[in-house]
């Protein structure tokens, strides 16, 4: 099944913090050593390409593995050379996520919800300039504040409305951030706790496609599944369909690219299948290959190829070997063709934790986490790579964005249930405070999901 990046770093230090009572407890269960490489930073990271230079945004998790409380940008010119920007939490919500980060060359365009519903306009070198409010906080359940530039416009999506009556609405600005229409459009009901939307230009007209259930209820009924819906917005930013176009009937969302006339959708089915599809301006969805996937492997997105009408899907994969800890990653690119034909095999294949992916049509960016390892240190490093369109060939050196020290540690916690009137006691069957170790981990992992 299709799932969002995301690769929560798991300190051992944070975990004796979480099982282990006070140093003065003793501990009657069995006795865990963990030895790792610690000083992870745990990157949040976006990115986007404008101008042929880029600007990455990154945060990292505060003491104890509590969410970010400071975030910083670095915008890196052609010639590979970065300059750093601290920033305040302006665009970063409550869990210390980061909103994306979208250019149309001239501005830089964030969503954020920490206060509002609103926009984040940024200069070019990420210097903030103004914030715009789109919309009230939803009470329950998220925004799901989205944006996209079609090379003219920015494209800006979110749900409003209480929970039992929301609707997906829409807003169009230009290339520096000034409203182009007088108020919201209003697209269509939109029902999902955490609510996924895309946009894309395809053949002249704007498709806003959105994955929604029946009602607010129905998302929590077993078994039910949400339709991929979409409505079409005219060059004068018009709502063209009188109501929301089923694409892929029980279909979750995944991602959307346009490349001319066609547009590529990558969704779950009902059946957990990761499904590549094409749309074209008039609404008709068409089905192209699956799309296997390895064992933690993720997507990092989909872009127009870099040469031709084609299509390049980015993925990454996470690895670790054990005693002591150590994590590789790999990056991939796949190409696709106009009818969802997916290639065998990989037509580019890097070392690295992949972050994010981006384009301004004429170079790619690539954002990884590596890391390096040498005896009882090593070094984390959050890295950008370059590439031309037209071919997969680096244009400049990778460059250090920001990089941490790493230093082996041996921590020793007890792994059995904590009770406070006798220290850390194992209880149950054989094996009970190992299952409740791997619980606490499972919760720790899925707890900074990836929202590109």
């Amino acid at each position: 099944m299709l799932r969002p990046l995301f690769i929560a770093g798991l300190t051992a230090a944070a975990l004796a913090a979480a099982v282990s009572p006070a140093a003065a407890q003793v501990c009657n269960g069995d006795l865990v050593e963990v030895t790792e490489y610690d000083g992870r930073q745990n990157f949040d990271v976006t990115l986007a390409a404008g101008g042929g230079e880029a600007v990455v945004a990154w945060a990292v998790d505060g003491a104890d593995g509590w969410p970010a409380t400071e975030f910083t940008l670095s915008r890196v010119a052609a010639d590979g050379t970065a300059a750093a920007i601290p920033s305040d939490m302006v665009g970063v919500d409550s869990s210390g996520r980061i909103g994306p980060l979208v250019s149309s060359g001239a501005t830089l365009l964030q969503p954020a919800t920490t206060q509002d519903v609103g926009l984040v306009l940024r200069e070019p070198s990420g210097a903030l300039r103004s914030r715009i409010h789109l919309d009230d906080y939803r009470a329950l359940g998220e925004s799901g504040v989205r944006a996209s530039f079609d090379g003219a416009q920015f494209v800006v999506t979110w749900v409003s409305g209480p929970a039992d009556a929301s609707v997906r609405k829409a807003m169009r600005f230009d290339r520096l951030g000034a409203p182009l229409d007088p108020a919201p459009r209003v697209l269509g009901p939109a029902f999902a706790y955490r609510p996924w939307s895309a946009s894309a230009r395809i053949g002249g007209v704007t498709w806003v496609v959105w994955s929604t259930f029946a009602s607010a209820d129905a998302e929590f009924v077993a078994g039910t599944n949400p339709d991929l819906v979409g409505v079409r917005l005219d060059g004068d930013g018009q709502v063209v369909d009188p109501a929301p176009v089923v694409l892929v009937p029980g279909a979750r969302g995944v991602a959307l690219v346009a490349n001319g006339d066609v547009g590529l959708l990558l969704v779950t089915t009902p059946d957990g299948r990761d499904q590549v599809m094409t749309v074209d301006r008039d609404g008709g969805a068409a089905p192209g290959d699956a799309l296997a996937l390895a064992d933690e492997e993720f997507v990092l997105g989909l872009l127009p190829a870099p040469a031709g009408d084609d299509f390049t899907l980015w993925t990454t994969r996470t690895s670790f070997t054990e005693a002591p800890v150590e994590f590789h990653g790999q990056v991939d690119a796949r190409a696709i063709s106009r009818t969802g034909a997916v290639a065998a095999t990989p037509i580019m294949t890097l070392t690295g934790q992949g972050r994010g992916i981006a384009t301004d049509g004429d170079t790619y960016v690539l954002a990884t986490v590596d890391e390096t390892i040498a005896g009882d240190a090593g070094e984390e490093r959050l890295t950008l790579r370059r590439f031309r369109a037209g071919a997969f060939t680096p244009v400049t050196t990778a460059t250090t964005i920001t990089a941490a020290p790493l230093a082996l540690t041996t921590t020793q916690f007890c792994s059995g249930p904590y009770d406070e009137f006798d220290g850390c006691q194992a209880s149950g069957p054989a094996g009970a405070g190992t299952l409740a170790l791997i619980a606490l981990g499972l919760v720790a992992l899925g707890r900074r999901p990836r929202r590109r």
